[in-house]
Formats: structure tokens, sequence, C-alpha cells
């Protein structure tokens, strides 16, 4: 018996511990000077109730450590600066909020208007939304650039990742975009039309057809678009000439009518660069000689490509098309 209570209490001192080991951490920045704020209170909350506070220092970062899973609400007020509260749900792995972009309050005069700022993150239920605003970019980005400075989401190895896991399908207001090319779709929609950025598990056609859930999810990222973005036609063209008569034509052009989505990306060179690149290129479609790929269902996209090659004194020369439709 005196055996057993030490046993036993040591058990539920290592569940206790294994309960209690995620976390919330994140740095607030000043939107203007790009620097670390000291001074702003940041309090984290569950359930309205007040569970800790932290004071941030030099270099604006918080932690809040040894937390269980669940809903919390994290508040961050700074003198002078616009009041924020980010809401983050803990399931099974802790939560990075990066940085944090926080505004000036302007001093108000009769007559003044008062802007409010979004919170740069808002989690409901299982999908993670990104207000686009909150994250600066330059004004030629792509939905690349831009999505690669949300918290936790991040560009390895060519594949962009959120929280270590591959996003592979994209969808733009709801639409397949790129079928399951997730880097080419980014690449090809400049970050200037993009409102909102969705983040979540898609749970796969037949569990949404069926209604039953498999288990099977794919990592998915949804673009919503600006009020009256989603009609237009956009796109980028390269071009470069150098020694030896080589040359690289490239370009993508997009025409966006309501729930229509048209893109159409061309590549020519003589400098062995075969089908498309996507370094080269902001936008492109992968594709063999002589074939191409695609899939049909409703409310999916199809793609297609070709590429035509020659060689003359061991350098290729290479004309592809490709042709996205959803």
């Amino acid at each position: 018996m005196n055996k057993i209570i030490p046993t036993l209490i040591i058990m539920l001192c290592c569940l206790s511990a294994g309960a209690q080991n995620f976390f919330i951490d994140g740095t607030v920045i000043d939107y203007s000077t790009r620097k670390g704020v000291s001074g702003s209170q940041i309090t984290l909350l569950k359930d309205s109730s007040k569970l800790r506070s932290f004071t941030t220092i030099k270099g604006g970062k918080f932690l809040f450590d040894t937390l269980n899973a669940g809903e919390y609400l994290v508040n961050i007020k700074t003198s002078g600066y616009n009041f924020y509260s980010i809401p983050v749900t803990i399931s099974n792995s802790s939560f990075s909020l990066d940085t944090i972009f926080i505004e000036d309050t302007i001093n108000l005069i009769a007559g003044a208007t008062i802007t409010i700022i979004r919170s740069p993150v808002t989690i409901k239920g299982d999908t993670t939304e990104f207000n686009a605003t909150s994250f600066k970019v330059n004004t030629d980005a792509t939905a690349e650039d831009l999505i690669t400075k949300m918290p936790g989401i991040t560009m390895e190895g060519g594949k962009v990742k959120s929280n270590g896991e591959e996003i592979k399908k994209v969808t733009v207001d709801g639409k397949e975009f790129f079928g399951d090319d997730a880097s080419i779709a980014l690449k090809n929609l400049p970050a200037e039309i993009i409102d909102k950025i969705q983040v979540y598990d898609r749970s796969s056609d037949q569990a949404e057809f069926t209604g039953f859930k498999d288990g099977e999810t794919t990592k998915t990222v949804n673009i919503k678009t600006k009020g009256g973005k989603n009609n237009g036609t956009f796109g980028k063209f390269s071009a470069g000439y150098g020694t030896d008569d080589r040359y690289l034509l490239g370009g993508n052009v997009n025409f966006f009518k309501n729930d229509r989505r048209i893109s159409i990306l061309g590549l020519s060179n003589n400098i062995n660069q075969q089908n498309f690149a996507t370094q080269d290129l902001p936008g492109a479609t992968t594709s063999t000689s002589g074939g191409g790929r695609g899939r049909n269902s409703s409310g999916a996209s199809s793609s297609f490509g070709n590429s035509f090659s020659g060689q003359s004194n061991g350098i290729n020369t290479n004309n592809s098309i490709g042709l996205n439709y959803s």
C-alpha cells in the first residue's frame, strides 16, 4: 500500500504536466516604425475571466506558457495605440501569433472620423482568418508574398506551409484555382485584390458529398477578394535578352468575371528553361511535352498545358502555354 500511493502521485503529476504543455506567443510591432513596442499590456482571458497578464519589454515579445487546450482571448492594450483583441484556439499544438502590428490612435478633433482597425487574426471554429490589410507588402506583391508574412505560414523548399503542414489547395471566393497546385495559384494572384486569407482543413470530396467525415482532410487556403475585385483583368509580363541571342519571354493574364476564373500562362525561351519555372515567372502551370492535365467536377477547376521543344547546339528552345478555368 505504501508503494502504491507514491506511484499514484507520480502518475497524477505526469498527467498534469502533459495536459499543460502548450503556449501562445507573439511580438507587438509598431505598424509605422516596424519596431517592437515595449509597455504593451497583454492580457490572456478564458471564458471571459482573466488568467494572466504580461507587459512587453524591449522588442515587444510576450509569452504565455503551460496552457491547456481550449479557447482563449488575447487582449493588447498600449498607451497611444488602438486596442486589439485576438481570439485563439489551442487544440493539439501551441499557437504563435508571430508579428502583431498595432497602429497609433489619432487625436480627435470636432468632426473627425474614427477608423476601426480589424484584428489581424481571427479564429472561427477550425478556420484561421487573416486580415490582409494588417500585413504590409509592396504594391507589386503576389498572394504568396502576402501570405508568407502571416503568423504560422512559411515557405519551405518551394512549398507553402501552415504550422508545418503543406498547403495543397487554393480557392478564390470558395472556387478552386489551379487545382492542387497551391504554389502556382498563389503566384498568380496580386496581393492588392485580397481582403482576407482563410486557412482551414478541407474535408475530402466524398465527405463533403455524403456529409460524413472520413478523417481525410487537405490543408486549404481560401482567398476572399475585396469588393468589386472579383471582376476584372490583371496579369504580369517579363522579358529578357542577352548575349548570343539568348532570350526569355513569359507572363500570365487572368480574367475574373463574378464566379468565373480564367488564367492563361505562356513561356518562350532558348536558355534551356523547360516548361514553366515558378522562380522566373510570376505564375505558371506545369506540363510535359505533348501532354496535359485536368480535373472536372462541379465547382472545380481545370488546368491544361502543352510544351513544344527543339534543340540547337545543345541549347533547348521551349515554347509553352497553360490554361486554368474554373
